[in-house]
């Protein structure tokens, strides 16, 4: 995993690059000025590399690995149901 977010991560790299040397906008087929198509490559590549790196499970501060927020909301919400019936009863 690691090592596909690397190359990730150097794909994003490249299109800094491509967009630092060539700016923001091209010049369409009539002329006009339209933005250019590695904006929105560079766009999708971030957000994958996010999602990405977000499946990694890395440890907190105290070394023990953090936990999963959906797990957590689920255990909540299951546990919720549980008390919710000893209330009720």
């Amino acid at each position: 995993m690691l090592e596909l977010a690397q190359r990730q991560a150097n794909d994003i790299q490249a299109l800094e690059e491509v967009l630092a040397a060539d700016g923001m906008t091209v010049k369409g087929s009539a002329g006009q000025v339209r933005l250019h198509p590695a904006v929105a490559e560079l766009r999708l590549q971030r957000l994958s590399l996010t999602r990405m790196l977000a499946q990694i499970p890395l440890p907190d501060e105290t070394g023990q690995p953090m936990k999963n927020p959906t797990k957590q909301r689920a255990a909540r919400r299951r546990w919720d149901r549980v008390q919710a019936r000893r209330e009720g009863n």
